[in-house]
């Protein structure tokens, strides 16, 4: 029993002062812990990165395109439709005000934001005086501790977003003549389906392929991507893709200009300034960062043409395909040869960042861009992270606030959103549907409550108060036939529970 776990252990009540001095030292832990958070998210983006300057300029080869219409001088309709493109209740930047109030008081305030933005953009002013950053950290894990585990959102003043925004409006007509089609965020007409698809089928066709012709896939996700890109690494890929001087000089003043201050718990640390990195929650940001990654595009095409890299052929007419990308994850497929390795890793500096992380071999490639990626026949269990998140957002503590109403339309909202992206790439299974319909239906029905038990199901829902389904307790999933029963079928009418089936 003394050796037992605390359930076994006999309940003994401990002195106040040992429960008192017991808590202190928590609260002193979490104090620790919130103090090294707070000054190591300052410490990450003051240290900067040494650029790589042996990339070779591959943007060169790209012809029939002239970026000097990108400093052509600003219209006021572009300045509008800059500011009328913004989310208007989105979190305001260090000056408080959000972008609503620049949008219902329009008439009063637009000549003098017209004017800014051709201040800047025009004339060459700095945006520092409006180029303020409040940095908020959101958790990614449910108890954080280290600064990895947070992602930084920068909140911007709006002024300073509208300059970025019709840099980028600009900017995105070109997008499609700058990146390779491998490429396909924040590209017009390209989606993220696309990936998915083209992703699915080669996995299939690797499991498809004789045993002489076998090819392997590395999926790669860029920690931290945005927060440790070089600033002369930025500005030397504007050079290489022949942007104007003038608009490389206020790209470099926006990215470098700024001044941050992290909210924590509700206060501001002292102002500092960054010394890397690009921000998420500017406007320019994205493409910036495609626009850098797409030095790697270059690269493994080089190689392609080489003959270095083998990349993988599907079908007998479709194209040879050697990597995939969406932002900073990226899928590379090559033959399954050491000297392939040996090229790959050479490419990525994938030797480095295996020794640095926790790199692992799968024959699966599990998720890619919040999509399974299936080589079989469907099932459920490759869709249980989508029901997991459908049950974990109607099931929280919000739902049980809600009126009739607000329930409804949670489910509704959920049941619309969560699944919607799997489902336009492949078909749900019945059994999925029918699962996700009844979670919906039972939050609609405020079924947080057992009552009879006929519509709750004993392992998959969460109906027993404080504890997750029960499911997730054991060791071992029992039977299909079990598993699919409801509560009232576990219980006798004398009120006693059915343990020979439990």
């Amino acid at each position: 029993m003394a050796s037992g776990d605390s359930f076994s252990r006999p309940s003994v009540a401990r002195p106040q002062e040992s429960r008192d001095s017991q808590a202190a030292l928590h609260l002193s832990a979490r104090m620790r812990t919130s103090t090294r958070l707070k000054f190591g998210c300052v410490q990450a983006l003051q240290e900067p990165v040494s650029p790589n300057s042996g990339l070779p300029n591959y943007f060169s080869r790209e012809a029939g395109y002239d970026f000097q219409v990108l400093v052509r001088p600003v219209s006021s309709e572009e300045v509008r439709f800059a500011l009328f493109a913004m989310g208007p209740y989105k979190a305001p930047g260090p000056d408080g005000f959000p972008a609503i109030f620049f949008q219902a008081y329009r008439a009063v305030v637009e000549p003098s934001l017209v004017e800014f933005v051709r201040s800047v953009i025009d004339r060459g002013m700095s945006v520092s005086n409006v180029n303020d950053t409040l940095l908020v950290l959101i958790s990614k894990v449910e108890l954080p501790e280290s600064i990895h585990q947070f992602r930084l959102i920068s909140l911007c003043n709006v002024s300073y977003k509208l300059i970025t925004k019709v840099i980028a409006n600009r900017l995105q007509g070109y997008m499609a003549e700058l990146v390779s089609p491998n490429q396909v965020s924040f590209v017009p007409r390209q989606h993220i389906q696309d990936n998915i698809v083209i992703a699915q089928v080669l996995v299939h066709s690797m499991h498809r392929m004789r045993r002489r012709k076998k090819f392997m896939a590395i999926k790669v996700d860029l920690e931290k991507a945005y927060d440790r890109l070089n600033w002369n690494f930025v500005v030397n890929t504007l050079v290489a893709a022949r942007v104007p001087e003038k608009l490389q000089l206020i790209i470099k003043d926006c990215i470098s200009s700024v001044g941050m201050n992290v909210l924590w718990n509700g206060s501001l640390t002292e102002e500092f300034n960054s010394g890397r990195g690009i921000r998420q929650g500017c406007p320019l940001s994205p493409y910036l960062f495609v626009l850098c990654v797409e030095h790697l595009s270059h690269l493994i095409r080089e190689a392609v043409e080489a003959k270095v890299w083998q990349p993988m052929h599907v079908g007998r007419d479709g194209p040879w395909i050697s990597h995939l990308m969406f932002t900073d994850d990226i899928l590379l497929f090559a033959k399954a040869l050491e000297n392939q390795i040996t090229t790959v890793c050479t490419m990525t500096s994938f030797a480095q960042c295996r020794r640095r992380s926790s790199f692992k071999m799968s024959s699966t490639l599990g998720h890619y861009l919040g999509v399974p990626i299936v080589h079989g026949r469907l099932c459920r269990k490759h869709f249980e992270q989508i029901v997991s998140r459908v049950q974990d957002r109607i099931n929280g503590w919000t739902a049980r606030t809600l009126s009739m109403v607000g329930r409804v339309t949670l489910a509704k909202s959920v049941i619309q959103v969560v699944p919607s992206l799997t489902m336009q790439v492949m078909r749900l299974p019945a059994n999925v549907c029918e699962q996700l319909h009844r979670h919906c239906h039972d939050c609609s029905r405020s079924s947080l409550e057992v009552r009879n038990g006929q519509r709750v199901m004993f392992w998959e829902d969460r109906w027993v108060a404080g504890c997750r389904p029960l499911l997730q307790h054991i060791r071992r999933a029992p039977d299909e036939a079990i598993l699919n029963r409801k509560v009232a079928e576990f219980a006798h009418l004398s009120g006693s529970w059915n343990w020979e089936l439990i």
